[in-house]
């Protein structure tokens, strides 16, 4: 998926390629995790394993079935400007004696962003995400994220009675062709897989157009670099600013929308130079324009292919999948504005549960830094998936709680790992309207109030900390309590009583 790995971290990706275009389409089951460049595959349903570096060309069944484990290191981060004041300030929402509900009520200072408020703004841009309605901030939105084998089971020729369960408990669903493609029939609410930026090696596309492919200095073609080992890669870098390529990849995209998707799931939108021979770093050229790719012609190529998907697909929801700390102003370049202007919904890959990159501060790859970027595609009138990768459920208590502080009542939280007999009661949390926006006091406590609760968190880092509150709250475990401890790299969801 997106090589998301902050600089001071390897990079990681979950499993299995997915959809090629232009009459390429993978027989991609349920669980086709994609976490951008996925390599391995294999759960039911599929008639040939097609593994990472594989052909995948035309009807080689993709099954998809490897699990996307959790978090592709997207640490990175925009400079970050919310959190530096401490909002709540003169409250200090997380010290030892912090007052519970009547710190941070007034989301004044480091709120979130100005349309972190419950919803009121951010209309949702073009294609149909623009009709997302917005829900109570302090409710929560899951989104599934096929990649669990196990679960294909689950969608094929289910009860209506799971039929019901599926629509009422996942707001989206991140899916495949084909193997989802019969499905649409009973779940309306799908994104599907497309990856934007690879060819695969032995694929029908690298073999009958070598030259959409991007080419070093000697002409040979070059890998995308990630997971590359003895001198190869798993994926070709596709040439996006070929206007040939992108009429295909557009062409195979409609082909796969018309079976009844919502949108798409848009894989490796990536405003960022990261080109491989297979054993080092190399600088990549384009062979339909002759131009070497600078971080500024790969970084325009990429939002160009973003804006001509946009006009090709207006009537769609688009889901990027995009490196959030790319370009070195971050969502003030003129780039990553376009990329997300052509996009619905921005996926922040890794969420912060999963993205061990992240630190505390609010540094260039601070939790704070990762939640402004959040707070600048709000302002741009769209709206984020948390897509993190839990897999405990104090992970998924941190997730949950990162999510409700910077929630808009649009966004939505990804836990690929949830089913009927897997589901977390924690996602069933009503806090109703945001009284405040978030805050973060000066050690690293972040906080918001709700009409029925109040969220708290401890960035990664920080020192042990006691919230003293002014009145009972109830956990999602169900227990009573007026103080709470949190380590960092925790968070505590609490219901009013």
């Amino acid at each position: 998926m997106s090589k998301h790995s902050s600089p001071s971290l390897p990079p990681w990706h979950a499993l299995l390629p997915a959809l090629i275009f232009a009459g390429s389409l993978c027989a991609c089951s349920g669980g086709g995790s994609s976490t951008g460049d996925m390599s391995a595959n294999g759960s039911t349903g599929a008639t040939a394993a097609n593994s990472a570096g594989a052909a995948n060309s035309a009807g080689a069944a993709n099954s998809g079935g490897a699990a996307n484990s959790a978090g592709t290191t997207n640490n990175g981060g925009t400079s970050n400007s919310a959190g530096t004041t401490n909002s709540g300030g003169a409250t200090n929402s997380g010290g030892a004696t912090n007052s519970g509900g009547t710190a941070n009520s007034g989301g004044t200072a480091n709120s979130g962003g100005a349309s972190n408020s419950g919803g009121a703004s951010n209309s949702g841009g073009a294609g149909t995400g623009g009709s997302v309605a917005a829900t109570a901030t302090g409710d929560v939105r899951i989104v599934k994220r096929m990649g669990d084998p196990s679960f294909d089971a689950v969608v094929t020729s289910p009860s209506a009675t799971t039929i019901t369960w599926l629509d009422d408990h996942f707001y989206r669903m991140e899916v495949f062709t084909t193997f989802f493609d019969d499905k649409t029939s009973f779940y309306k609410k799908g994104l599907v897989y497309s990856d934007s930026a690879v060819i695969y090696p032995g694929s029908s596309i690298a073999t009958s157009h070598p030259d959409w492919i991007l080419q070093d200095s000697a002409g040979h073609p070059v890998y995308l670099d990630w997971n590359c080992s003895g001198g190869k890669c798993p994926q070709y870098a596709a040439d996006v600013a070929n206007p040939d390529f992108r009429k295909s990849w557009i062409a195979s995209l409609k082909t796969a929308l018309a079976k009844g998707y919502l949108g798409a799931w848009i894989d490796d939108v990536n405003l960022a130079l990261r080109f491989s021979d297979g054993n080092k770093t190399v600088t990549a050229t384009s062979p339909a324009t002759k131009t070497v790719m600078t971080e500024d012609t790969w970084s325009a190529a990429v939002a160009s292919f973003m804006t001509d998907i946009r006009a090709a697909l207006p009537n769609y929801e688009l889901l990027h999948n995009s490196v959030w700390y790319a370009r070195p102003t971050r969502t003030a370049d003129t780039y990553v504005k376009q990329e997300i202007a052509a996009a619905d919904v921005i996926n922040m890959e890794g969420g912060f549960a999963s993205d061990g990159g992240l630190t505390g501060g609010t540094g260039e790859f601070s939790v704070s830094a990762k939640m402004t970027f959040a707070d600048a595609v709000h302002d741009a009138g769209h709206w984020v998936i948390v897509d993190d990768f839990p897999s405990t459920n104090a992970d998924r208590e941190y997730a949950l709680a990162c999510y409700l502080l910077l929630s808009n009542g649009k966004d939505a939280l990804g836990d690929s790992s949830m089913a009927p007999n897997t589901w977390w009661k924690g996602y069933d949390v009503h806090l109703g309207a945001a009284l405040s926006g978030r805050s973060r006091n000066s050690q690293g406590v972040f906080r918001r109030d709700f009409e029925k609760g109040v969220v708290l968190m401890l960035e990664p880092g920080a020192s042990n900390q006691t919230v003293t509150l002014s009145q009972p709250y109830q956990t999602i475990d169900g227990a009573s309590v007026t103080q709470v401890a949190l380590s960092a790299h925790q968070g505590a969801v609490l219901v009013a009583q």
